[in-house]
């Protein structure tokens, strides 16, 4: 077992989205890409092809934000993925990318395609943080979508009433772990970062809070060898006790 404590002074709760907030939906993934590529005239790419492709490059700019601390978007991945399906193209520009963003978060919001609840009583946790008198803040590594995209989800879900503020990577061009994006955040909150705890499910780019002086709770609903939570409920706001996971 291993024992997670909230800190005194703490006065916000800030969390990661995906996989802390929010499950994404499996079945959305091909349907975008479809849509991206025939929004680009590419309507011969095989949506396979183009999913392998995605893979590849999803996770080389993933880690490359964790190493750099630096945003790597949609278009860097498009590029690399035109690469490895041999399309002759450039990156796309700043206009199409927010068409694409734009369009592909539209696509979200179907009920097929949307993602839910990390766990089904999420929002009464969250109410039940603000309720003891504490901020609450979203800091996300948006990856292919943007702060305009994600933000209609948080909305439709409930989440995003109960923000007080939200900083995304596409916005400031840093990215978690990089302690700038974390110092954004306590700007946004108005506090200082010591008076923020941070929750997210990377350690390594969530891990970043602790650089940037928040104090910092992995959440890992599978377990994990270091010191975590393994539900919201075990951050006791109301009374700072021990709680166990």
């Amino acid at each position: 077992m291993t024992t997670f404590i909230v800190p005194e002074g703490v006065k916000a709760i800030n969390y990661d989205i995906w996989e802390t907030l929010l499950k994404g939906n499996a079945n959305f993934t091909r349907p975008r890409l479809r849509l991206i590529f025939d929004e680009l005239g590419y309507h011969a790419v095989e949506i396979e092809d183009a999913y392998q492709a995605y893979k590849i490059a999803n996770k080389h700019f993933n880690d490359q934000m964790d190493e750099t601390g630096l945003d790597f978007g949609m278009d860097y991945r498009l590029e690399m993925m035109f690469g490895q399906l041999c399309i002759d193209a450039p990156r796309p520009d700043a206009a199409t990318i927010r068409h694409l963003q734009k369009v592909t978060g539209e696509l979200r919001l179907q009920a097929d395609y949307m993602p839910s609840l990390i766990e089904p009583d999420l929002l009464d946790t969250l109410h039940a943080q603000k309720d003891a008198g504490l901020k609450l803040g979203i800091l996300s590594n948006t990856g292919m979508e943007d702060g305009p995209s994600v933000r209609p989800i948080l909305e439709k879900l409930g989440i995003w009433q109960l923000m007080d503020a939200a900083v995304f990577s596409s916005e400031t061009g840093t990215a978690k772990p990089n302690p700038e994006i974390f110092w954004d955040l306590a700007e946004a909150l108005g506090l200082e970062p010591y008076e923020i705890l941070h929750v997210g499910d990377n350690p390594t780019a969530d891990g970043g809070a602790v650089k940037a002086g928040l104090h910092f709770a992995l959440y890992a609903r599978r377990g994990s060898d270091q010191p975590h939570i393994a539900t919201m409920k075990e951050l006791d706001v109301r009374t700072n006790e021990p709680c166990l996971s």
